[in-house]
């Protein structure tokens, strides 16, 4: 079923991805991650049976028993992934999408994303990094290619939004 144009919108905090600070932050946000994304059973009851599943079963067990509000550890998580929003770092990432290689594909300079030219869709004019064409590249590959028919399906639940 066509669900027609869907548009992502990403947030991009600033990182330092080759420091020392950095490397703990991104290291903390995916443990934090890894850990919390199984506080819903049927996240692992959807998982083959087997060592993965066996493992977010009992970090879901885990989170059950820590003494910590799903409100506190999103809070830690955005002090975290806002940790260096007050300096002008050289890099800039969506923190919200930490998996290995999402988030080194998703990340750009500060100046990739501010050197921006005027793109015209469906009418209206939207700002577009300038280098574009890299930045898609590096996040999907050949972008520009369809993908197999029986693999173009919608990722996301939303079908109609009527403003």
């Amino acid at each position: 079923m066509y669900h027609g144009i869907y548009i992502d919108i990403f947030l991009f905090d600033n990182i330092e991805p080759n420091s020392t600070r950095g490397k703990y932050q991104i290291w903390l946000l995916r443990i934090i991650d890894s850990l919390f994304k199984y506080r819903i059973k049927t996240r692992y009851e959807k998982l083959e049976p087997g060592r993965a599943r066996n493992k977010a079963k009992f970090k879901h067990k885990l989170i059950k028993i820590l003494p910590f509000s799903k409100m506190q550890v999103e809070n830690w998580v955005l002090r975290i992934m806002t940790r260096f929003n007050d300096i002008n770092t050289e890099y800039l990432a969506d923190l919200a999408n930490l998996g290995i290689g999402v988030l080194e594909n998703f990340m750009m300079t500060r100046s990739n994303l501010e050197d921006s030219i005027e793109w015209e869709f469906e009418g209206y004019k939207f700002p577009v990094s300038r280098y574009y064409d890299e930045v898609l590249t590096r996040a999907y590959g050949d972008y520009m290619q369809l993908s197999d028919e029986e693999n173009r399906v919608s990722h996301h639940d939303i079908i109609e939004i009527d403003c």
